[in-house]
């Protein structure tokens, strides 16, 4: 009503009572002089008052002596507001020349009055905010067909031609029918698309077309079966969508929706592409990852550092009791929803490896629980003299399975990502273990995960698991992906051979590992 704009009402700190106009507040700050021509030009302002002979300002003490007379102007204390003292003032008012004393009980009642009328009302329960407006719903597929408004001459709309007609009347009415539904097509399937707007932003797997598209029904359009032969909608959506336009919609809708959250795909994709021959199977996968991310965007985003609770008895190992940082490289590097053994990852925290049972007199073990590669002196050259337990840890995946096994380029765009998600204060190791080394590692951390989660463990049985547990990880080793020598000959170089990143087998070998697989 006061003509603000919404983004002017709302400007400023929220308020638990209605609003503060800026011009009001300023006004509102406290005077520093209060000047006696004010107040007279507002006690004129009320009806009935003609003059004023005499005005006086004047000041009281905090035990009401008068200390202060001013007939001009008075000045305010700092951090103090004039009020009117009604005690101590006097009033008299002039009438027909007459003068006389007001009432003091009715002054004291008027007065009461008008500051009711003056003040703002207080509400206990107040909206705050504007009222979301009511829509009204409206089918935006409906449709209402062109070629029924035309004019009625043209013989295509409900009333059709008079019996009187000849065929080639009738011809020529169903022939410009025919013609009009390519365009009334157009037009229905226009509102079919914006019908369905929602379906391209969806964070569903189940989402199959980003181009839609309805058949007119006879209702719409009198004699519609006469003009269609064969077609349904299974084969008007092939008209308007291909798999491949549809591939590459959805995957660039969803692209739209990562960047949103400042998260891409695109090194994922171009690994992907490489390996997989067929791109629509890519395209395929692609989608069902960036879904998968997308949904689990909340927890992989203010999770992202935290670890999981190596005290729950209840959820050892569980995925339920994951570190965020597993669950956002399981997500990057496309691993599916369920855990099979090819997409296992474990990410051990060096600290909670630190010894528990210390070498003391009333210790059951002489020398106390089994310590990581650690220095003691400065000649020692064959261990890291840093500290191996502090903003350390280290990511065990399975090296033998999956596109780990696949070539090394996986893997570096899987080293990559979880280097890049690691926080930076944080030591890393990775290691590409062998399918069977991650199993019996993951047995063994979880044994004794199970065991420290308890809340008072058990020394002797923590001190054994610890130690065939540390047994095991300090000699943890990446496999590589097989390549294979072949001669001049041959130029067969798809499986090249790169020092340090694969392992070199026969010919003979390669073949049995791949009965091997067969069987299993």
């Amino acid at each position: 009503a006061a003509g603000k704009t919404v983004d002017e009402i709302f400007e400023g700190p929220a308020l638990n009572n209605g609003f503060i106009d800026n011009d009001e507040l300023a006004a509102a700050s406290l005077r520093k002089v209060l000047y006696t021509s004010d107040v007279i030009n507002l006690v004129m302002d009320i009806p009935g008052v003609i003059a004023i002979k005499n005005f006086v300002f004047t000041r009281y003490d905090d035990n009401g002596k008068l200390t202060e007379s001013q007939p001009w102007s008075i000045d305010i204390s700092f951090n103090h507001q004039p009020r009117l003292y009604i005690l101590a003032s006097k009033v008299l008012i002039f009438k027909n020349g007459l003068p006389f004393l007001a009432d003091a009980n009715e002054l004291s009642d008027t007065m009461q009055v008008i500051k009711g009328q003056h003040a703002q009302p207080k509400f206990s329960i107040l909206e705050n905010d504007l009222p979301v407006p009511h829509g009204n719903y409206f089918d935006i597929e409906s449709y209402f067909a062109v070629q029924n408004s035309l004019p009625l001459t043209y013989g295509i709309g409900p009333d059709g031609l008079p019996e009187s007609a000849n065929s080639l009347r009738r011809g020529q009415a169903k022939q410009l029918k025919a013609y009009l539904l390519f365009y009334e097509q157009l037009l229905v399937n226009y509102l079919a698309q914006l019908a369905n707007i929602r379906e391209l932003f969806a964070v569903d797997e189940t989402v199959d077309k980003t181009y839609f598209s309805r058949l007119l029904i006879t209702n719409e359009i009198d004699g519609l079966n006469d003009l269609y032969i064969g077609l349904d909608a299974n084969k008007l959506q092939a008209l308007v969508e291909t798999e491949d336009i549809f591939l590459d919609r959805r995957n660039r809708f969803l692209d739209h929706l990562l960047a949103r959250f400042a998260e891409s795909f695109n090194d994922y994709a171009l690994m992907l592409y490489s390996y997989i021959d067929d791109k629509s199977i890519a395209e395929s996968q692609l989608i069902k990852n960036k879904v998968s991310f997308l949904q689990n965007f909340p927890v992989i985003s203010h999770d992202r550092a935290r670890s999981f609770n190596y005290k729950d008895t209840a959820l050892v190992c569980s995925d339920d009791n994951t570190a965020g940082l597993v669950k956002r490289i399981r997500q990057l590097l496309g691993y599916g929803q369920s855990i099979s053994d090819a997409e296992k990852i474990f990410i051990v925290e060096h600290v909670l490896l630190r010894p528990r049972n210390l070498p003391t007199p009333a210790s059951p073990f002489i020398d106390g629980d089994p310590l990581l590669g650690v220095c003691l002196d400065a000649d020692c050259s064959e261990c890291d003299e840093r500290d191996p337990y502090s903003f350390r840890i280290t990511v065990v995946l399975n090296g033998e399975e999956g596109l780990a096994n696949k070539g090394i380029e996986f893997r570096r765009f899987a080293e990559q990502t979880i280097r890049m998600e690691t926080p930076a204060h944080l030591g890393l190791k990775i290691c590409w273990v062998s399918k069977k080394d991650l199993a019996d590692f993951g047995n063994l951390y979880c044994d004794w995960l199970s065991e420290l989660a308890k809340p008072e463990p058990e020394k002797i049985p923590l001190h054994d698991k610890l130690v065939a547990l540390l047994d095991m990880f300090k000699d943890l080793n990446s496999v590589y992906p097989p390549a294979t020598l072949h001669d001049c000959i041959d130029g067969n170089d798809d499986n090249r051979v790169f020092l340090g990143h694969t392992a070199i087998i026969s010919n003979e070998e390669l073949e049995m590992k791949i009965e091997k697989e067969k069987e299993n």
